[in-house]
């Protein structure tokens, strides 16, 4: 009888220890699997596309950031085969209320003030932090996206190039 109620408790233990191994798995499982194919990666994919083109294509001269690093605007040339002097695009990055914009439009020469604004889009939505900062000809990106089930923080650096 103390063989059985001893091997009982070995069996036991034994099972509770792979259960627990399993449940685990499953959870690292169903995290992964949100990592992936959720609805912040796909925002994340879309920031860094948008912001590594714009800010590549940006001048080498002047980059706006605002004082409470929630805004960059980067300047662009129209005709990056032959450009002009001045800059005469910009693109601006900001933050409104919890929605990542971009901002595109036409610039005034040698003024560096904006003419008119082309186009705007919705890089994100659910953006708890956004922080930019500029370090010579690199400008950095840190951005904090909540979607009520999943919190991910990510940064990039993008060189500008023109």
């Amino acid at each position: 009888m103390l063989e059985m109620t001893l091997s009982l408790v070995i069996v036991s233990v034994l099972i509770l220890a792979v259960g627990g191994v399993i449940s685990d798995s499953y959870a690292n499982w169903d995290d992964m699997y949100d990592r992936i194919f959720g609805t912040v990666p796909e925002s994340i994919v879309k920031i860094q596309r948008d912001f590594n083109v714009n800010c590549r294509r940006a001048t080498l001269r002047n980059v706006y950031l605002s004082a409470d690093r929630r805004t960059l605007i980067v300047y662009q040339f129209a005709d990056r085969i032959n450009p002009s002097y001045w800059p005469d695009r910009y693109v601006q990055y900001y933050l409104d209320g919890t929605t990542f914009r971009s901002e595109y439009g036409e610039l005034n020469a040698a003024a560096l003030t904006k003419k008119n604004t082309i186009h705007t889009d919705v890089i994100c939505e659910n953006v708890q932090y956004l922080s930019f900062s500029v370090q010579g000809l690199s400008v950095q990106l840190c951005i904090t996206i909540n979607d009520g089930q999943t919190k991910r923080t990510f940064a990039w650096a993008a060189v500008r190039h023109n």
